[in-house]
């Protein structure tokens, strides 16, 4: 049972635990892998430690054969150790730093299996030669002894002499008079040989003299060749002024051992198999034993190298030295926000070389504490360890891939696997991940599902960035879960279309909106101790979810069928006859659907667990004929609807059924409509004249819209008639590659079917946001997103894509609201489910612990959703509605929408992705989101 148990215990362990934890390996476009970040040192101060570090140094001792690389140090045992072995000895030839040798000595210790440390040799060459004098030549013409004490260096792991000359012998007998000849002579050369290329810097031999002559302590560039540089190493070279720097140098080539252990930016995949940092702790810290040195270089080593280092740092100490924190310590149950502002503000301080870059904590003085604190030690036991290796990196996986291929190469010539190769979609032996690869006309693509950076889709780079962030956020969901018992794990599948055959690809910005939702979603869930746990799957149903029913009953089918924290569906793409069978399949397979965007009529009846956040194509055209009506009222002039819509709508159940609303609003006479063929290029728009201004509704797909646009605003000029896309113009509005400057200063309106969350935070990330008010959930998640203020690689990577205002909208998108509530849905249903509806034992006694009820139901939830009830008196009580940032959802009197309110919004300028929509129209009235003249 571990001793030291105080207030803040708890956040203390979860600082160490996440700051060591290697985040997993991630890919850029330019530069190779990435992933690695920069590691703090963490002081925590405090009149009595309390054996905190030792108590720590058993946990990670004690979790079983796989642990986290550590060593503890007692620097005033060192210190005394240290003296008393070099007392008497002249100050030259005592070592500078005992410490780093007996770190090294822990580090090396055989245990930690085959992840220990144990070359240390650029350390080793420079401790070995600051501790070595030369002697004086007898014979004025012999060369400098600075090489012979680096060729003694050099061949000490060399065989005897007499065993080497013994083995070169025996093996040259054996070999014709010739051929022995020329052996002999490379036996007689290779050694010198090697030693000069080795002193020349060449990788071959081994790299320490090339490190050592390029980096930056102690100028080697001043000195002619490495020789001469190892000479101003060694004892009787030194002088007061050098030990300062030399010091740094030892520091640095420790460090750099264990940079290359663990390959940072290397493809290699054994540095990948290194899951977790190495942790260094140092007890009782002062001036006198030098601790406050060793630190203080550890961070001038990191400010002037510029380079990361696996090494996280947890020293105690009675008192911090002026200059080395800025500010008064926090107490260390504040530890994460230290951590947040230390990630925040380490550039500026490296640029400046400030020595104020420690992360200082207080210990309390009183030993209360709260239960959690209490159980901090247990909690910790299982999950201070590191992550389990990365199949890619495992020596098995590498065996079974060559296996693989020699295999695939045999059987199909290697075509087949060069094709899923060069797709990214080679079978994954992975959990949590399953695709197929479908050919067809356009090549082919990669479907399926994925819960992790295994397999991710689409080529578009803020998508995959999006499928990364999700990806490790459900890491987070997954390692709370088993650590909090009393949080169910809620597990959605987001299903949507993200590959395309072309590129770029025209829904890439509609699908990272809705990512972008979902991973908002998540993160909020995550962090609310009483809230259930999110975890999301990504589902590829491939172009225009034309494979959606094939990755239903392949894959998704056995999803569901395996995993009881699957509850359901949200997103399905678009509607697409695919799409339709998909749900009635779902439907089938009592697996709950929550469709984000689909409009088209019908879909309710595909199935009873079939549940649509927005309304359908009827009440868009109810919307579209309202509008024109109030224009004609206010502009006291006629007005009329021309609605163009591609000639066969017959294969597209959206635009079908909206062809059918337009007709039964507007007559079967159809001199409203006009259609296109061969291509959007071709049609003929009809133009505002002197007696009639027209409203030019695009009834197509989103893919022409901008053809479209092009087309009205070449031919008509000056009489360009009011532009209103339909609802799938969204994914226009939401690509900011597509509203390019040739539509500066053109306007356009677009049918929203989530208009509010749009309006209630058109000024969420804008300058003019008004200060003192109190941002929505969903804006304060998107603004935390984009600070990029933490310790998430991914979510912060995603993050500094939103801020490159050339792509992204500054505003929440409508399809970020949905995806936000479709989530929200299935959570909201899991909390009434287990925190609502009380449940006793056999003995009628209240069961209150969650993992005695046993797993989630599916079924059970499906109900929840349908009973989810909003009253239309506002001042009456809400029950169990959802609200949500699209506005308040419920599903008691209506599953497909219909009761929900769909809105025209206006773009005073295309072209400016800062000017957020305007609202134009709603359905039913809203004076508040938009008041009517």
């Amino acid at each position: 049972m571990a001793k030291s148990v105080f207030r803040g215990l708890h956040a203390l362990l979860s600082a160490v635990h996440d700051l060591s934890e290697r985040p997993r390996w991630s890919w850029r476009a330019r530069g190779g892998p990435r992933g690695d970040r920069p590691l703090p040192v963490v002081c925590l101060i405090g009149k009595e430690p309390d054996g905190v570090l030792t108590d720590l140094a058993k946990l990670l001792a004690d979790v079983g054969p796989a642990k986290i690389p550590f060593a503890r140090v007692d620097m005033d045992r060192v210190a005394a150790d240290a003296e008393a072995r070099w007392r008497g000895s002249r100050r030259e030839e005592q070592p500078l730093l005992p410490v780093l040798d007996e770190l090294r000595h822990q580090l090396s210790a055989d245990r930690f299996g085959t992840s220990r440390p144990s070359r240390f040799r650029h350390y080793r060459l420079v401790d070995w030669l600051t501790g070595r004098r030369l002697t004086q030549g007898d014979n004025r013409h012999e060369p400098t002894d600075i090489t012979e004490l680096l060729r003694l260096w050099h061949g000490r792991r060399e065989q005897p002499e007499a065993a080497y000359q013994a083995a070169v012998t025996e093996a040259l007998v054996l070999l014709p008079a010739p051929v022995r000849f020329l052996v002999a002579l490379l036996f007689a050369w290779h050694r010198p040989v090697r030693f000069r290329l080795w002193t020349r810097g060449t990788r071959l031999p081994g790299g320490e003299p090339r490190w050592l002559m390029r980096q930056p302590f102690m100028l080697p560039g001043h000195s002619t060749s490495f020789t001469g540089f190892a000479e101003l190493l060694t004892a009787g070279r030194q002088d007061e002024d050098d030990r300062a720097q030399i010091k740094k140098l030892l520091v640095h080539a420790f460090l750099q051992d264990l940079r290359e252990l663990y390959g940072a930016g290397s493809w290699r995949p054994r540095h990948r198999r290194r899951t977790a940092y190495t942790v260094v702790l140092l007890d009782n810290v002062t001036e006198a034993n030098r601790g406050w040195e060793l630190l203080q270089l550890i961070n001038e080593v990191r400010n002037e190298s510029t380079e990361h280092d696996p090494v996280l740092v947890v020293a105690t100490a009675q008192a911090v030295p002026r200059g080395l924190v800025r500010g008064r310590p926090r107490a260390v149950a504040g530890i994460g926000g230290e951590v947040v502002d230390w990630y925040r503000d380490l550039p500026a301080r490296r640029r400046a070389l400030r020595q104020d870059t420690l992360i200082a904590v207080t210990l309390p003085s009183s030993r209360t504490a709260d239960e959690q604190d209490r159980e901090a030690w247990t909690t910790f036991r299982e999950g201070m360890r590191p992550r389990a290796v990365p199949l890619p990196a495992r020596r098995s996986f590498t065996a079974a891939v060559i296996a693989l291929v020699m295999t695939a190469a045999v059987l199909t010539g290697g075509r087949w696997l060069a094709t899923r190769f060069g797709e990214e979609c080679l079978p994954s032996p992975r959990a949590g991940v399953a695709t197929t690869w479908i050919a067809d006309g356009d090549g082919g693509e990669c479907v399926g599902y994925s819960d992790n950076a295994a397999q991710v889709f689409g080529k578009d780079e803020r998508l995959r960035k999006a499928q990364l962030a999700v990806f490790e956020l459900n890491r987070e969901a997954e390692r709370m879960a088993a650590t909090a018992g009393h949080r169910p794990l809620v597990t959605v599948v987001y299903f949507a279309e993200f590959s395309s055959p072309t590129v770029p690809d025209d829904s890439a910005g509609a699908v990272t909106e809705e990512l972008t939702g979902l991973m908002i979603r998540q993160a909020r869930d995550n962090t609310e101790r009483k809230q259930p746990l999110l975890r999301v799957v990504v589902a590829n149903g491939g172009h225009e979810m034309r494979h959606a029913r094939t990755v239903v009953d392949s894959l998704l089918a056995p999803l569901f069928a395996a995993d009881d924290t699957a509850m359901g569906v949200v997103g399905m793409g678009r509607t697409v006859p695919a799409t339709e069978s998909a749900i009635g399949a779902l439907g089938d397979l009592g697996i709950p659907v929550v469709a984000t965007t689909l409009t088209g009529q019908g879909l309710g009846d595909r199935s009873p667990l079939y549940f649509q956040l927005v309304p359908g194509n009827g009440k868009q055209v109810a919307l579209l004929r309202e509008f024109a009506q109030r224009e004609s009222e206010k502009r006291r002039k006629r007005v009329e609807v021309t609605a163009y819509q591609p000639a066969d709508v017959d294969k597209d159940s959206y635009l079908r059924t909206l062809r059918a609303e337009l007709e039964t609003a507007f007559g079967e006479d159809r001199e409203w409509l006009v259609t296109w063929g061969a291509g959007v290029h071709g049609i003929e728009p009809q133009c505002n004249t002197a007696d009639v201004d027209r409203i030019a509704y695009f009834a197509g797909r989103e893919y022409d819209f901008d053809g479209f646009l092009d087309r009205v605003f070449q031919l008509c000029k000056n009489d360009t008639p009011m532009v209103i896309g339909n609802d799938t113009t969204s994914r226009f509005v939401a690509d900011g590659a597509k509203r390019r400057e040739r539509y500066a200063g053109r306007a356009m309106s677009y049918v929203s079917l989530a208009g509010a969350a749009v309006l209630e935070n058109r000024t969420c990330l804008s300058p003019d946001r008004e200060p003192g008010v109190e941002p929505s959930a969903l804006c304060a998640g998107l603004l935390a997103l984009r600070a990029g203020t933490t310790t998430r690689p991914a979510w912060r990577a995603f993050g500094e894509t939103l801020k490159d205002s050339a792509t992204a909208l500054p505003w929440v998108g409508e399809r970020v609201g949905v995806a936000y509530d479709g989530a929200g849905l299935f959570v909201h249903a899991v909390k009434e489910n287990r925190f609502r509806r009380q449940r006793t034992d056999a003995g009628g006694n209240l069961v209150l612990d969650q993992a005695a009820i046993g797993p989630l139901s599916r079924a059970a939830i499906g109900q929840e959703l349908r009973e989810i009830s909003c009253p239309t008196d506002r001042n009456a009580p809400r029950g169990n509605c959802y609200d949500g940032a699209s506005g308040e959802i419920g599903f008691s009197t209506d599953r497909t929408g219909e009761s929900r309110p769909v809105s025209l919004l206006t773009l005073a300028n295309i072209a400016d992705l800062a000017m957020a929509p305007t609202c134009s129209y709603i359905v039913p009235a809203a004076e508040a989101l938009c008041p009517r003249s």
